[in-house]
């Protein structure tokens, strides 16, 4: 299935800049990216990497994509652009469209997926080998469990989401309906409020229906990353 960007603009509510008849048959992530391929960058880090990507086009916000013009030189690549004010969700829109023309395989939980006994599992979900879901979880109906995805206990997962590889979801936590979890964690709205994320513990505990969350992956060392509102990020990072 293909469609065109300024279609797919209009799917993540967003403005194209470029070529808006581009065809693009695919949304994958930056570093899987290829021609007619969509991917998005949300972090400045990944600018250069994005500048020698193959992708067609990217999802950015304003910010980005003045960076990555200037960042361009004369032999680089043509690539078109969809604006967006949360670049993050309107790839997921544009993941779960193009998802949508697939038929769903009802696999059930794989013979290698290390489940407990007193997980609660809802119909039509399907987790795949290499999971490790403790005790007293609960798990919705037509959810996707991929490989590497460790879910702690007393979880409460809703109807219809989606845990890509190697995310982790810690003890307790509650997840609403129509989530879209993959590895790069977004704090989303909260990156919005005037005062500074400074930690874990001023992410929500109570995850909203349709709050996109991602990897908390162990660090080597707890103290090397900052995560702030973008007026202290100019201030601090730039």
């Amino acid at each position: 299935m293909s469609h065109t960007l300024a279609d797919l603009a209009i799917l993540a509510g967003g403005k194209v800049i470029g070529d808006s008849s581009v065809i693009i048959e695919s949304a994958k992530p930056l570093n899987e990216a290829r021609l007619r391929d969509i991917t998005f960058v949300d972090n400045p880090k990944l600018i250069e990497t994005a500048i020698y990507s193959q992708a067609t086009a990217f999802i950015v916000n304003e910010n980005t994509h003045r960076k990555m013009e200037q960042s361009r030189n004369e032999n680089s690549t043509s690539v078109s652009f969809i604006i967006s004010d949360n670049p993050i969700a309107s790839f997921i829109k544009v993941v779960q469209y193009f998802k949508g023309s697939r038929t769903r395989i009802n696999m059930g939980i794989h013979a290698d997926a290390s489940v407990d006994p007193q997980v609660q599992v809802g119909s039509q979900t399907n987790i795949y080998p290499g999971t490790f879901i403790d005790e007293g979880t609960i798990i919705g109906n037509r959810c996707t469990i991929h490989s590497g995805v460790r879910i702690g206990h007393t979880v409460h997962i809703g109807d219809d989401v989606t845990l890509y590889p190697n995310v982790v979801i810690y003890p307790e936590m509650i997840l609403g309906n129509r989530i879209f979890c993959i590895t790069a964690f977004s704090v989303s709205d909260a990156l919005l409020d005037p005062n500074p994320v400074h930690s874990m513990k001023d992410v929500p505990y109570e995850l909203p229906t349709e709050f996109e969350v991602g990897a908390i992956l162990e660090r080597e060392n707890p103290f090397d990353a900052f995560v702030s509102n973008d007026l202290l990020k100019k201030i601090l990072l730039e």
